[in-house]
């Protein structure tokens, strides 16, 4: 409904009585929900430092899970900050993570991002590459949404290699 204020208030209430419980994984839940709502203000500095203890909770727990999904959280805000190599590193990590842990969701989405970032820095074979693991991974998902998404992604890093055959 876009009432971020009013969805941080809560996540911090949450956060709090979690923490007086000594409930973790609660408590990186309601870090990692509030780096969302920061992101969705695009106040994305924020994001990050509740996205950082997120993480080291699940680092601490040994929740791979939550690890594999908040690296690639952290990594989306670098990318939007334009800050690409940053975002690679923690995309890299948390795709190596889910899957492992075999949340292809995470893997896809890490991996379409991956293409982005590399395609942001003219590296397009790169951005090809992850594309296409992307796209695969989507398809067996049946996740056409994404599956368009990433495949406009691969039509612009062919187009950028003036590769046309391969972008229509």
């Amino acid at each position: 409904m876009g009432r971020y204020e009013k969805a941080i208030e809560y996540y911090e209430q949450a956060r709090l009585i979690a923490s007086q419980m000594k409930n973790r994984t609660s408590e990186a839940m309601s870090l990692r929900n509030l780096g969302i709502a920061y992101i969705s203000m695009s106040r994305t500095e924020n994001a990050i430092k509740y996205y950082e203890q997120a993480l080291a909770i699940h680092r601490d727990l040994k929740n791979r899970a939550g690890e594999g999904i908040t690296l690639v959280s952290i990594g989306n805000s670098y990318q939007s900050l334009s800050r690409y190599e940053k975002a690679i590193e923690y995309y890299e990590q948390g795709v190596t993570i889910c899957h492992e842990v075999r949340n292809q969701t995470g893997e896809a989405n890490g991996l379409a991002n991956l293409g982005l970032a590399y395609a942001s820095l003219g590296r397009f074979e790169k951005a090809i590459d992850y594309d296409e693991q992307a796209i695969t991974i989507f398809r067996e998902l049946r996740n056409r949404r994404s599956e368009a998404g990433t495949l406009g992604n691969l039509g612009l890093a062919y187009g950028s290699l003036g590769r046309h055959e391969k972008s229509n």
